[in-house]
């Protein structure tokens, strides 16, 4: 695949950056972490999207945003 059709931050191919995260157990897999420790990392700022209106439904989340989040969150 050609470089530009690759992200400049993350270097994942475009289509898995535009491909997004449906589920708690997606968000999860993709950080490398457990379904728990991502509903935590919500409250901390982790870039999750809902229905408007809707505090606890559906959540889809973009790789390009969670790594984004990754890389700029201090780790201990």
């Amino acid at each position: 695949m050609p470089a530009s059709m690759r992200c400049p931050s993350c270097g994942a191919t475009l289509a898995t950056v535009f491909q997004p995260l449906n589920s708690w157990k997606e968000i999860a897999a993709y950080t490398g972490r457990g379904v728990r420790t991502v509903q935590r990392w919500e409250h901390q700022g982790l870039p999750v999207h809902r229905p408007k209106g809707k505090e606890r439904s559906a959540v889809l989340a973009f790789p390009e945003e969670i790594s984004q989040w990754l890389h700029g969150t201090p780790q201990r």
